[in-house]
């Protein structure tokens, strides 16, 4: 299962906003504090370019959402090898800030918290990572009602006279 277009486009997107904000100045500030203009500010366009980015950026990280992509199974220390080394959970936030912001794969994120490369393993982290970028892209468009008709004006129907 790979992922579409618009969803590859979606998380570049992400990432560039990502990038942008990590390496703007306003990093650590407060949105709070920096919102108003003080009188002679200088470059108060710029600071509300950066302040509208952070919550984009924001509201992107809102939509991706806080839920598990890879959850924990419980597997005996027998089944799973003595010396094999815990798997941790994977969030929706770390699969796509690991695919798109860090340049990992999906197999290289999975190695990362420890997950075996099974193809099962594969293919749910990019269902997961499919899911969390269709969230990310927001709502469907709602298709508008429109009425049609085909002919000439007197072939429409007639509503009849009392």
């Amino acid at each position: 299962m790979a992922l579409t277009p618009a969803q590859v486009e979606m998380g570049r997107h992400y990432a560039a906003l990502f990038e942008r904000c990590e390496a703007s100045d306003m990093r650590g500030s407060s949105m709070e504090m920096t919102g108003g203009r003080s009188a002679g500010a200088r470059g108060g366009d710029v600071n509300e370019a950066r302040l509208e980015e952070r919550r984009r950026l924001v509201a992107l990280q809102r939509r991706i959402g806080d839920g598990v992509a890879m959850p924990i199974r419980r597997v005996r220390p027998s089944k799973r090898g003595a010396d094999a080394r815990p798997r941790r959970a994977i969030s929706d936030r770390q699969l796509v800030d690991g695919v798109f912001v860090e340049g990992l794969t999906i197999s290289g994120l999975l190695k990362k918290h420890n997950w075996g490369l099974g193809g099962a393993t594969v293919q749910a982290a990019t269902a997961a990572l499919a899911a969390a970028l269709d969230r990310l892209s927001g709502p469907a468009p709602r298709p508008r009602m429109e009425a049609a008709f085909y002919g000439t004006r007197a072939s429409w129907p007639v509503e009849e006279e009392a």
